[in-house]
């Protein structure tokens, strides 16, 4: 296809995430690695949330929504959410994100958003004590990477993903949504998913700032629980099955709608309990060590910048 042109937290610190001094309120995560601040002069985070939830009343749906408001406090994340459905099928999420990071972009520098993170609305906060900040690229080494995908078995899921907010972002976007009319011959089997999928993996352009990060990090899904939050032991533990202080569950696909409410409403039950063993602080869970050890192993090996 035609292709652009080339263009630490117990006893010592994840490099590059640095907690910043915390408030009743609000903690901030900052990137001093970062050329500009991580948080804006207004005191909050420069990552942002975009998520869509739109046509027949749903409760579940709104309260899996709901369930982001306390992280979003806590972390000071913006939040976009979209409530008119603006193209057919799943399109909608691609041209959604595009106008999001149009409208950052057209911000003076200062004072935009740098990342966002996409978040399917079958997505619910299991802790709302995990910044963000703490999966992104670490600066400079990995400057070049753009985008944060996960995939699960049956390849790509962008259920939840993280996006820069720039103008390689914008193309690559720009490129979703031209696929179906110009690349007819492609097949979409998962709709914009797929477009994304093809894209990053045939276009070496895109595929160079791509990066393909552990699903659990923020695409995690549900294992197999009763109500009072034990794993069943019939089941054989996976490693993108959800575990304690873990960020959040995604309940991907669900062929019985009736089901999916179901197990989604026990799960967010089991939230309100705010049990311990859930919300954990970050320095009591498995990612600064996790995190450290995957981009310590990404540095490691060639890179091929764009």
């Amino acid at each position: 296809m035609e292709t652009w042109p080339a263009r630490q937290e117990d006893s010592e610190q994840f490099v590059g995430y640095i907690p910043a001094p915390s408030n009743e309120t609000s903690t901030h995560y900052a990137d001093p690695a970062l050329n500009t601040s991580s948080i804006l002069s207004t005191g909050s985070s420069r990552i942002g949330k975009v998520r869509i939830l739109f046509g027949d009343h749903n409760e579940v749906y709104e309260r899996a929504l709901r369930s982001h408001d306390a992280h979003n406090k806590f972390h000071g994340y913006a939040q976009f959410v979209l409530r008119e459905k603006l193209l057919s099928g799943l399109w909608s999420k691609p041209a959604y994100i595009l106008s999001t990071i149009l409208q950052e972009m057209a911000k003076p520098v200062e004072d935009r958003l740098q990342w966002l993170f996409w978040f399917d609305r079958d997505i619910v906060i299991m802790n709302p004590k995990i910044p963000l900040e703490i999966f992104l690229p670490p600066e400079p080494d990995f400057s070049h990477i753009h985008l944060l995908v996960t995939n699960d078995q049956n390849g790509l899921n962008n259920g939840a993903f993280a996006i820069k907010v720039n103008d390689w972002s914008v193309k690559l976007l720009a490129f979703i949504l031209a696929l179906r009319k110009y690349r007819p011959d492609v097949e979409l089997k998962y709709s914009e998913q797929s477009a994304l999928e093809y894209l990053i993996q045939d276009d070496r352009w895109f595929k160079a700032s791509t990066m393909h990060v552990p699903q659990r990090w923020f695409n995690a899904y549900r294992d197999p629980r009763g109500d009072d939050g034990v794993r069943s032991p019939d089941r054989k533990p996976s490693p993108n099955y959800v575990k304690e202080g873990d960020l959040l569950i995604h309940f991907a696909g669900g062929k019985v709608p009736e089901n999916k409410m179901k197990r989604m409403t026990e799960w967010m039950d089991l939230v309100d309990q705010h049990l311990p063993q859930w919300e954990k602080e970050l320095n009591q869970t498995s990612y600064v060590s996790e995190v450290r050890e995957f981009w310590s192993k990404q540095a490691g090996k060639k890179k091929v910048h764009p």
